[in-house]
């Protein structure tokens, strides 16, 4: 179920955004909020995502992937891989989100420390491992 969410007057203002993705990969990126649980995760399957952000609008899968691929490659979206489905993990979403009451967390947790001595590129679809 999507959620309110805050947009902060900065957003609009933001360069690394501006220069980094389109008008309608900005727009997605507000929408990723929208749908993300009250943990900042949010699925990731393309055709999910694009039927719950724009159903109305006539816009290809390809372009809508397009738009999501240029908000991984900013840092924006992390993908990651939970039981063979992609997620992706909002980075600052605690840091710009007042979540006063914090619903039962529906999406798998994206886990930030890797084991010791593994080595990953920010964004890299893994599987993580499962305590």
């Amino acid at each position: 179920m999507a959620r309110y969410r805050m947009i902060k007057p900065d957003f609009w203002a933001d360069e690394k955004l501006a220069m980094g993705c389109s008008r309608d990969a900005r727009l997605l990126f507000i929408a990723t909020w929208n749908l993300s649980d009250d943990y900042g995760v949010v699925k990731g399957s393309p055709l999910w995502l694009k039927g719950n952000a724009l159903p109305y609008d006539d816009v290809t899968l390809e372009d809508f992937t397009d738009w999501l691929t240029a908000l991984e490659e900013i840092g924006v979206l992390v993908p990651f891989l939970h039981s063979g489905e992609k997620y992706y993990h909002i980075p600052n979403f605690s840091k710009h989100q007042s979540i006063n009451r914090p619903s039962k967390q529906r999406n798998p947790a994206f886990l930030q420390t890797l084991s010791e001595g593994s080595v990953r590129a920010p964004g890299v679809l893994t599987d993580e491992v499962e305590v």
